[in-house]
């Protein structure tokens, strides 16, 4: 019912592709197998990478969220529990390429953080024995955010980053999660390593520098 490809994404500042460990088969037995696979490589998340068997989606009843941030994540997630079949392949059919200033994900705005604490909730819930990998997601998206309020064309003075910063950071769900959450990346233990930071200038500094980093 759904067959995934990979995928190259084109920014101003980088061009990298992603792509499958290999061709194989998902099925409903061995899905949360390969979940944590296809959602670090950015092949989970998208519906440009993905081809879909029209009678599939029409008898799921699944539709995206209108108006909503990051609605392809959440169609893909409650497809995720609903099919027999997913084919994945080793090949790249998708060329996504990045105009400058013209991405979601290079701006700040409070709605977003929102939505993606609710596509966590999401995964948790379309998942079994995920969980220490889902909290390092639930941080990553925290700390994001959270990096993107030192974006030149955010709308937040200096005083309000600090309280939004502080108020994340010291939510006792965010310890929780930097506490549990597990990476399989370098750069995925790193961000724990600074999410479990009890100094918030060391906090502050990473998500600065992070910014600089990324755009």
């Amino acid at each position: 019912e759904i067959s995934v490809f990979g995928l190259i994404i084109d920014t101003p500042n980088s061009c990298k592709k992603y792509i499958s460990d290999g061709t194989y088969t998902i099925t409903q037995k061995n899905k949360d197998a390969y979940f944590i696979s296809l959602k670090d490589k950015c092949l989970l998340d998208s519906c440009c990478n993905k081809l879909y068997l029209t009678s599939f989606v029409k008898e799921s009843g699944v539709l995206m969220p209108y108006g909503e941030y990051f609605e392809d994540t959440y169609f893909n997630l409650m497809l995720w529990n609903k099919f027999s079949k997913c084919a994945v392949f080793d090949d790249c059919y998708y060329h996504y390429l990045q105009r400058k200033e013209s991405s979601l994900t290079k701006s700040f705005k409070y709605g977003k953080l929102k939505t993606l604490k609710e596509r966590v909730s999401l995964m948790f819930s379309v998942t079994k024995g995920l969980e220490s990998f889902l909290y390092y997601y639930y941080v990553k998206y925290v700390l994001s955010f959270l990096c993107d309020s030192f974006l030149s064309s955010a709308n937040i003075t200096p005083k309000e980053r600090h309280t939004l910063i502080k108020e994340e950071i010291n939510c006792p769900k965010f310890k929780n999660a930097a506490k549990k959450a597990k990476a399989i990346t370098k750069s995925g233990r790193v961000l724990i390593f600074f999410a479990r930071s009890s100094f918030y200038s060391l906090i502050y500094l990473f998500l600065k520098l992070s910014c600089f980093v990324k755009y």
